[in-house]
């Protein structure tokens, strides 16, 4: 059968060829994964049914405290940096408590504490950081809103 699909296409089977294809599959025997192989391989074969999913509406929770938008993101300055960085808050009508240090494999190198500089945000003291890619987390831990940025420290003199 195969040589002849591959000759003749898959016209030249015919309902019956089909129910043959079927009781080979069907017995279990040696030859019902080349019988399966074909049948599946068939334009009009489908031994499967597939169950349309239907989604059901998104629920607003009350776990849920903050979903990140544009003014989640932290304005860093200068970047790179070498020894302090400037940390501006695009929304300052939050007051954040905790600032994080995340390497580029997400593991924690420090939290800090901050120092606030007038105009509403944070000078970083960055001079014990080793060279490379950091993320910058700041968090209002009464709200959950979390505000994020990258830094790279370089060290003086390269």
């Amino acid at each position: 059968m195969d040589l002849d699909i591959i000759q003749y296409g898959w016209d030249i089977l015919g309902d019956n060829e089909f129910s043959v294809l079927e009781q080979i599959r069907e017995k279990g025997s040696v030859n019902s994964n080349f019988a399966i192989s074909l049948l599946n391989n068939s334009p009009t074969y489908r031994d499967h049914i597939f169950e349309e999913v239907s989604m059901p509406d998104v629920i607003a929770g009350t776990e849920i405290k903050h979903i990140e938008d544009g003014s989640t993101y932290l304005k860093i300055r200068p970047n790179p940096a070498t020894n302090k960085v400037y940390i501006d808050f695009i929304d300052q009508s939050i007051s954040e408590d905790k600032l994080q240090v995340f390497d580029v494999s997400g593991k924690l190198v420090t939290n800090y504490v901050m120092n606030p500089v007038s105009g509403g945000g944070i000078e970083l003291d960055i001079s014990r950081l080793n060279e490379g890619f950091y993320f910058i987390s700041v968090t209002d831990t009464s709200t959950g809103v979390v505000r994020s940025g990258k830094l790279i420290k370089v060290t003086p003199g390269k």
